[in-house]
Order: C-alpha cells, then sequence, then structure tokens
C-alpha cells in the first residue's frame, strides 16, 4: 500500500512550496527532539492544510513526546484531535493507525479515568494497522497493550514468540516475565528476569521484580532460597549498580543467619561492584562491628561519609564508633560535621521528609555533643 503520508507531502510541495518547506523543517527539528519548535512550524502548514498528513502525524508525535514527562498530560491530551483526524482521514495508512494507537496506549497510563476506555482504542488502532502491514513494532505493542488488559495469557505468546526472534533483546524476555507474573507463575517469572540480565546484563529494570521476590523469600525466612536466587542474579555480572546491590542483599540474608563474616566478605564484593555507593561501606562498617574490628569500621565509615556526606546516619554511626574507642576529639569532630551536613540538608532538600529527617538529626547531633563534654567533665 502507498503511503498516504508519502503522498501527501509530494501533493503538498507542488501545491505550496512554502508549506513543504516549514513541514519539512518541522520534521528536522522532531527527529531532533526539538518538539516546542517543531509544533509551532506544523501549526503553520495546518494553517494552510487542515487535512495535511504528515502534518497531522508530526504534531501529534510531537504533542504525544511532550505529554509523555510527567508534568505533560495538557500536550498528551492537544495530541488526539490531530490524530483521531489522521486516522479518520487516511484509514488505510497503517503507520497513521499504529500511532493513534500507541498515543491511545501511552494515555492510558496517565490518564486513570480513562483507562479502560483508551486502552481499548489503542487495541482496535493497532489491530487495524497490523492487519494492514506486518511489522514487528505494531506485535509488540499489541502485546503491551493486552498485557495492560490483563489479557496475560494472549500477551505471553507474542512476548515469546518476539522473544525467540530477537534474542539479544532483553525487553522482549522481561515483559514475557511480566506476563507470567500475571498468571500468577513466579518461577517462570524468575526465569525470564534472568533471561533478561543474560541478554543484556545492563537492563536494570528486570532488578526491580527479582528484588520483590528475594526480599518475600527473606521475610518468610527461606533464606537458602533467597541466597540461591541472589547468587544467580549476581553469577550473571549484571549492571554494577545492580550487582552492587544484589550483593548488598545477600550479605544481608547471611547475617540473618549468622554468616558475619562472609557477610563482611560479600559486602567487600559490592563495594569491589559499586564503588560510589556509601550505603556499602556504611553496612560494611556494621559487619566489622558485629566482628569486633573497630579499626576497619571506622576506615569503612570514613569512606562512607566522603562518599555521600549527606548520608547523616553515617555520621551518626562514625561518632559512635570512635567515641567508643576513646577517640573523643575525633568522635566530637564527627559529631560536628553531621550536625552541619544536617543542616545543609534541612534547609536546602526539596523533599519534606529529608528536611524532617535532618531536623531530627540536628537535634540528636547536639545531644552527642552536648554528652561528650559532660563526659569529659
Amino acid at each position: 500500500i502507498a503511503s498516504a503520508a508519502a503522498s501527501a507531502a509530494v501533493l503538498l510541495a507542488l501545491l505550496c512550496p512554502a508549506a513543504a518547506a516549514d513541514l519539512a523543517t518541522a520534521d528536522s527539528l522532531r527527529s531532533q527532539g526539538r518538539y516546542k519548535e517543531a509544533v509551532t512550524l506544523y501549526e503553520e502548514v495546518l494553517a494552510s492544510d487542515p487535512e495535511s498528513g504528515p502534518a497531522l502525524y508530526g504534531i501529534g508525535v510531537c504533542y504525544g513526546a511532550l505529554g509523555s514527562a510527567e508534568s505533560g498530560t495538557e500536550n498528551l491530551l492537544k495530541a488526539k484531535p490531530h490524530l483521531a483526524k489522521l486516522t479518520e482521514k487516511y484509514p488505510k495508512d497503517p503507520e497513521y493507525r499504529f500511532i493513534y494507537g500507541w498515543w491511545a496506549f501511552l494515555a492510558s497510563s496517565r490518564i486513570e479515568a480513562e483507562k479502560n476506555a483508551l486502552l481499548e482504542l489503542a487495541e482496535a488502532e493497532i489491530r487495524a494497522a497490523a492487519e494492514l502491514k506486518t511489522d514487528d513494532r505494531y506485535t509488540e505493542y499489541m502485546g503491551r497493550i493486552l498485557r495492560a488488559r490483563g489479557k496475560f495469557d494472549l500477551a505471553a505468546v507474542i512476548f515469546e514468540t518476539l522473544a525467540k526472534g530477537y534474542p539479544a533483546n532483553a525487553e522482549y524476555r522481561f515483559l514475557l516475565g511480566e506476563c507470567f507474573a500475571g498468571l500468577g507463575n513466579e518461577e517462570k517469572a524468575v526465569e525470564c528476569y534472568l533471561a533478561a540480565f543474560s541478554a543484556n546484563r545492563n537492563y536494570t529494570p528486570a532488578y526491580e521484580p527479582l528484588r520483590k521476590v528475594f526480599s518475600r523469600l527473606r521475610a518468610e525466612e527461606k533464606h537458602e532460597k533467597a541466597a540461591e536466587l541472589l547468587k544467580k542474579i549476581a553469577a550473571l555480572k549484571p549492571h554494577p549498580w545492580v550487582h552492587g546491590w544484589v550483593l548488598w542483599e545477600l550479605a544481608g540474608n547471611l547475617t540473618d543467619v549468622g554468616q558475619y563474616r562472609a557477610a563482611v566478605d560479600t559486602l567487600k564484593e559490592a563495594e569491589a561492584a559499586y564503588p560510589q555507593e556509601a550505603m556499602f561501606s556504611n553496612t560494611l562498617a556494621l559487619g566489622y562491628l558485629t566482628l569486633g574490628e573497630h579499626d576497619n569500621a571506622i576506615a569503612s565509615l570514613k569512606s562512607a561519609c566522603e562518599k555521600s556526606p549527606g548520608l547523616l546516619y553515617s555520621w551518626e554511626n562514625l561518632g559512635h564508633t570512635l567515641a567508643s574507642v576513646g577517640k573523643i576529639a575525633e568522635a566530637r569532630e564527627a559529631f560536628k560535621k553531621g550536625l552541619s551536613y544536617a543542616a545543609d540538608v534541612a534547609e536546602k532538600s526539596d523533599r519534606a521528609d529529608l528536611r524532617g529527617e535532618a531536623q531530627l538529626y540536628r537535634t540528636l547531633f547536639r545531644w552527642y555533643l552536648d554528652q561528650l563534654k559532660e563526659n569529659q567533665r
């Protein structure tokens, strides 16, 4: 089927060279992600040709892209009349039908009151596109829509087929795992999430559903099963951030069963995997304290404070540990620095919970300093 977009563009160029130039520039801006500038030019084209397929398509895509931001629902809604007109005018163009379905799917996650209606629209439009042309993009989004509508068995068939066709695509394995999770088959879901990491070690979305599984296993005191899963993830050498947190969780699991030395060794591996994470150093210090290794604990706490000065409990732990071995002057200095950073967080953070926590720490650090002064008298 000849593209209605291409035909309309040629006709526009013949009838109105200036509008054609605006359209070409708008398309270029859209491809660069300069959506607001592109919208202005598309509007100029539509002013001279209200039924221009390429302009309706372009402005709809731009508003959709602008609307995908957290605060962009208003822009998202602006896309609808353009895309609805587009598909009404050019019902046989598969790309136009697909883009309207894509918009409806995107909008369904943002406009809760219309979610079901939008998902129905998305399914209808993308199904129409797929009937007009075979395209794996259409197939993928049909799977996404079916999953969103709770039709997990049908969606699983689609993603299983796509995963076989694209073995290096971690997203398809992840989405297949989400379908199995929706069907209540946790074992198959976990296999798919692990397969996503096998396909792409940097595919971080697979971590969160796995985290929920091993966290539940730990909470249920099924420590052997939790450790087995954590070791499987770690063996895949996922993204350094994920690898570090998996090892941190494994260390926690080892601590739960009293294997403190093994927990410390695992935390060292977590630090090596993702050195910039202060939490790993802080937790390692607690492990050293459990073993009675105060010097190592102090070194790890100092490292945690250097990596993330705003992590106030690291200053608290450092001050207490220094005081416990008689290093009162250093303890006082740690509490003073903690107090300074707490004041900074309380005044500058844009999160109310962090400001409240910082205020509490300001009180605590002052009390700790007063206690050290009293003990010296």
